[in-house]
């Protein structure tokens, strides 16, 4: 399991819709299981992607947690 951390100036809703494409069933293909406007898990391949987006001053702080797709988790966070 991983626990990844990034700062990024991109609004939460397109942090969302890239994840939403990037680990869901038009991307990787995992299940959508818990979607909030600021948070979403997705479950599939023995493992899962949990995203969480938090507001800091002009920033956003992107947390993920991964299990079995650790690789793809890093590299949706060198993509945003």
């Amino acid at each position: 399991m991983i626990h990844l951390s990034k700062k990024t100036k991109k609004p939460v809703q397109e942090i969302r819709k890239r994840a939403d494409e990037y680990f869901g069933t038009d991307g990787l293909g995992l299940d959508a299981v818990d979607a909030g406007e600021c948070s979403g898990c997705y479950e599939g391949g023995g493992g899962f992607v949990s995203i969480d987006i938090q507001e800091d001053d002009q920033q956003r702080i992107v947390d993920i947690r991964a299990k079995e797709w650790e690789f793809d988790a890093k590299r949706f966070l060198r993509k945003i």
